[in-house]
């Protein structure tokens, strides 16, 4: 190897291994990362202190009477033999 290329083979890697330094600060980008997600997550939140002061817990419906309630749901809603008359839907004519 000639002596005359030996500063400019020890310089040119350094100087090419300092491009690939990044800083610690944080660019513009990441200081904004994850904003929008926390600002959709907020704008959906209807009541925001409902985690902090939740309901009082709903009281007045007989054990007995929700069972029976209940049973009758189960049983009647969504018989398709209840069904009396078909649906025709006309889209064009």
């Amino acid at each position: 190897m000639n002596l005359k290329f030996l500063p400019a083979a020890i310089c040119l890697p350094a100087l090419l291994l300092g491009g690939c330094v990044t800083s610690t600060d944080p660019t513009k980008v990441e200081d904004d990362f994850g904003k929008s997600v926390r600002q959709m997550i907020s704008a959906q939140t209807y009541n925001p202190e409902a985690a902090r002061t939740p309901a009082p817990v709903v009281t007045g419906l007989d054990g007995v009477h929700s069972e029976a309630v209940l049973k009758t749901y189960r049983e009647y809603v969504g018989n398709p033999e209840d069904v009396q008359q078909t649906m025709k839907i006309k889209v064009a004519e």
